[in-house]
């Protein structure tokens, strides 16, 4: 994941960079925008990021885990931070619905909500 100044949009520039998982780790937002969630939070100078990914750990056995990864954006610091996943229900190794899913994510305040496979999940953003 990068982040990028785009103040001037001629030069756009990568300002911080997260390397997230091993060879062949995707996301459903690499074919479907609706799958990247973000939400400003009122009153501070940081973002919410929630990101589908299915996670790729070991080039060598191929596995992939399908989370929910969450990350915060402080724009005064220019900074990604990654805070951790929210499990899918039920597919965590199902490769086939990488290309079938329709991953979707509401972030409410402190609250997360994650739809993948035709599965809910509920939790706190914290």
């Amino acid at each position: 994941m990068s982040l990028f100044d785009v103040r001037n949009p001629r030069k756009p520039a990568e300002i911080d960079k997260l390397v997230i998982g091993k060879r062949g780790t995707d996301s459903p937002a690499n074919r479907d925008h609706h799958a990247f969630t973000s939400l400003a939070m009122n009153g501070t100078h940081t973002t919410r990021v929630a990101l589908p990914v299915s996670l790729v750990e070991d080039e060598d056995s191929y596995d992939p885990k399908t989370a929910l990864h969450r990350f915060e954006v402080d724009r005064n610091k220019r900074k990604i931070r990654h805070l951790g996943a929210m499990k899918a229900v039920g597919s965590q190794s199902d490769w086939w619905m990488r290309w079938n899913s329709t991953d979707r994510s509401i972030i409410i305040d402190d609250r997360l909500y994650y739809y993948h496979g035709g599965h809910f999940r509920a939790g706190s953003w914290k």
